[in-house]
C-alpha cells in the first residue's frame, strides 16, 4: 500500500491532478485472506493527503470463497454483495463487479434507506 500511495504522489508531483487518480489496492493478487481483510479494513490509508479515489475489485474473488466456504465463483454473489454493502457504508468510491444488476439493486436500496 505504501508503494502504491508513493507512486500516486509522484504522479501528482509530476503535474497530474489528484482527481484523475484512482487507487486499487489489488485485493487478491498473491495475498492471504488476512492480508486482504487488512486492506479492506485499512483502506483509508490509500486516500493520502490528496484524497485519492479508491476502487475495490472483490467480485467473486477467492477471498469471498474463503469467507463463505464456496469454492465455485458462481456461488459467491451473496458474499460479494456483503463486501459491496460494506464498501458503500465505508465510503469507497468505485467497485469493479461482475453482477451489475445485483449491485445496482443493492446500492439503490441502500441509498433509498439512508
Amino acid at each position: 500500500s505504501h508503494q502504491l500511495l508513493t507512486t500516486a504522489e509522484y504522479l501528482v508531483d509530476a503535474g497530474l491532478e489528484p482527481s484523475k487518480i484512482c487507487l486499487d489496492p489489488g485485493i487478491g493478487f498473491g495475498k492471504t485472506l488476512e492480508h486482504n481483510i487488512d486492506l479492506l479494513n485499512g483502506w483509508e490509508t490509500f486516500r493520502g493527503e490528496h484524497d485519492f479515489s479508491v476502487l475495490w475489485g472483490v467480485s467473486r474473488k477467492s477471498m469471498i470463497g474463503q469467507l463463505t466456504g464456496h469454492s465455485s465463483t458462481d456461488d459467491r454473489l451473496y458474499g460479494t454483495l456483503g463486501v459491496a454493502a460494506h464498501a458503500q457504508q465505508a465510503g469507497i468510491d468505485w467497485l469493479r463487479v461482475h453482477d451489475v444488476q445485483a449491485h445496482t439493486d443493492l446500492l439503490g436500496v441502500m441509498e433509498r434507506l439512508s
